[in-house]
């Protein structure tokens, strides 16, 4: 009986470290699932940011197509409407010659009876871009003291428009850039 209880106490001996092999594989196993699944979670989580941000970025761009030309942005009164890209000063810069073609004729300026009331006139003619601009709306003056007022407005206002339009310029390029996105 000693031999058997000597081999049934090797078993046992046997089974216990199997159990206890069995019960460390089993706790490595469940550490390795536990650590997948947080790995495969936090990778799910990321690619799920990244594609919230990718759909949130194409939803401002689409709120933005279309708004590249002067008609499509003259209803926006303050930077908020345009998110931070332009303020109605900047919108009104967009103005073109057609947009002034209302000053060019005799008549309109005939409407202007002092130097104060024809200065409103060179503040809105201020805003163009050549000597040969100014030219054509002076070719339509009334009198001789009309055009010379003009020309004064535009020698004392020569250097900072063409400063002015090198900044509108820079400006409409990113706005352009940021349209274009």
């Amino acid at each position: 009986m000693d031999e058997t209880q000597k081999l049934l106490q090797a078993i046992l001996e046997s089974n216990r470290q199997t159990n206890a092999a069995v019960a460390a594989l089993t706790n490595r196993m469940d550490r390795f699932e536990a650590n997948y699944s947080d790995f495969i979670e936090n990778r799910f989580n990321r690619l799920e940011n990244i594609v919230d941000e990718i759909v949130r970025t194409m939803a401002t761009k689409e709120d933005l197509v279309g708004f590249a030309t002067k008609e499509d942005l003259a209803g926006f009164a303050t930077k908020e409407d345009l998110a931070g890209f332009a303020t109605k000063e900047d919108l009104e810069r967009f103005a073109t010659k057609e947009d002034l073609a209302g000053f060019a004729t005799k008549e309109d300026l005939e409407k202007f009876a002092t130097k104060e009331d024809l200065a409103v006139l060179t503040n809105k003619i201020a805003g163009l871009a050549t000597k040969e601009d100014v030219a054509m709306m002076t070719e339509t003056c009334a009198s001789r003291e009309q055009v010379q007022v003009l020309e004064n407005k535009f020698n004392e206002t020569d250097k900072l428009h063409h400063l002015k339009h090198a900044y509108q310029d820079r400006e409409i390029m990113i706005i352009k850039e940021v349209l274009s996105l």
